[in-house]
């Protein structure tokens, strides 16, 4: 999957709405944090359930 053509931006909405869509699948989610992880953004992430 193509994550980092993603802004940090892009990536950290892109996460925030996953965790509240029933629809998306965890496995996808827990690619998104990944990314998020290895760019160092965990602390702008505005969300209660963090995986």
């Amino acid at each position: 999957m193509t994550l980092h053509i993603l802004t940090n931006e892009q990536l950290i909405e892109a996460y925030q709405k996953a965790k509240i869509d029933p629809k998306i699948d965890d496995e996808f989610i827990e690619l998104l944090y990944d990314e998020i992880k290895q760019r160092n953004l965990e602390h702008l992430v505005k969300t209660k359930n963090h995986p």
